[in-house]
């Protein structure tokens, strides 16, 4: 157990690690590539804002689990120390389980964008104008943060009334009730709109498709239907990710951990747990995977920041083609 408990917190630390420098980069090249100033990516650098964030307690949870969660047991008296471990192990929590809920709202928000876009596409410019925006971004975070801090919050104040001891879902009941109702509006009701949302944009592109080749339509039209399937598709391989790493992990966490099938068996219900964060948390460290290999224009633009002077050399090259094209 103790070197598998190991083993996993290297595992946490090099995927954050990698879901930081990749998400930050995803950041910079939308933030210093002024053609990538849009709606569309303004939602997908909040998405990778959320994920590096993500990816920053990835790697700092196994060390502060291990300097204020081993610390924590059923001591049933109260020293100073072992309120202020337990607080901090619970605060760390709940930066964590904040930041998975505001992920996850992050990527609804970036698939409504895309939605009203392809199937509404004259409300677009109308539903998000700038200040609806700020009000929808601000939202997604605000709510994220609301929604962990009655659970934290009520954890913490039973801990130091019951004398440093643990509180269980037998004893304490509405725990339980209360995580399963904040799942299912933060986790479970958002997997059913992204699905939703996902099926109608595939169906609107496909039947799209048709029609512009049923009418043989060429030019910006057609144009403007790959850029919507371009964006669509790296969008789409960021849903599926979600859908295999996420869904799995939580439904791990919501009926193994929450229900106490390990009957009391803190460490290994902690082992558990912590498999089940590692496949959350590896979601975030793969989306600007997907973007780099699915998305053309961030990709070229990211190159552009990462290597300028391959740029200018293509540049250069395609300037010299030219000229030799017309000599």
């Amino acid at each position: 157990m103790e070197q598998a408990i190991v083993v996993q917190a290297y595992v946490m630390m090099a995927q954050g690690s990698v879901g930081i420098a990749g998400n930050l980069l995803v950041c910079l090249t939308i933030a210093k590539t002024k053609s990538m100033h849009n709606v569309t990516n303004g939602f997908l650098f909040n998405l990778a804002s959320v994920d590096a964030f993500v990816s920053l307690m990835a790697f700092l949870q196994p060390y502060l689990e291990h300097h204020f969660g081993s610390k924590i047991t059923a001591f049933g008296y109260c020293t100073p120390s072992f309120v202020y471990n337990f607080a901090c192990n619970f605060i760390t929590t709940w930066f964590v389980r904040s930041f998975f809920t505001c992920s996850i709202l992050s990527l609804t928000l970036a698939t409504l964008e895309r939605y009203i876009g392809i199937i509404h596409p004259f409300q677009h410019s109308s539903f998000f104008t700038r200040r609806k925006i700020i009000i929808l971004l601000c939202s997604v975070w605000v709510i994220s943060f609301l929604t962990e801090t009655p659970f934290t919050v009520a954890f913490i104040t039973l801990y130091v009334s019951d004398n440093c001891t643990l509180a269980t879902n037998d004893k304490y009941p509405g725990l339980l009730v209360q995580e399963v109702v904040k799942s299912f509006a933060t986790f479970v009701l958002p997997c059913i709109v992204l699905a939703f949302m996902y099926i109608k944009i595939m169906i609107n592109l496909k039947s799209g498709a048709q029609h512009l080749e049923e009418q043989g339509v060429q030019g910006p039209p057609q144009e403007l239907y790959r850029a919507h399937k371009k964006v669509t598709q790296a969008l789409s391989f960021v849903i599926g990710a979600f859908f295999i790493l996420i869904l799995p992990g939580q439904i791990l966490k919501l009926v193994i951990v929450y229900t106490g099938q390990f009957g009391g068996d803190r460490r290994l219900s902690s082992f558990v747990s912590r498999v089940s964060s590692t496949v959350i948390m590896t979601n975030s460290a793969i989306n600007p995977i997907v973007y780099g290999f699915k998305y053309t224009q961030l990709r070229r633009a990211c190159i552009a920041i990462i290597c300028p002077c391959s740029t200018r050399c293509n540049r250069s090259n395609q300037v010299q083609q030219d000229v030799q094209g017309t000599t």
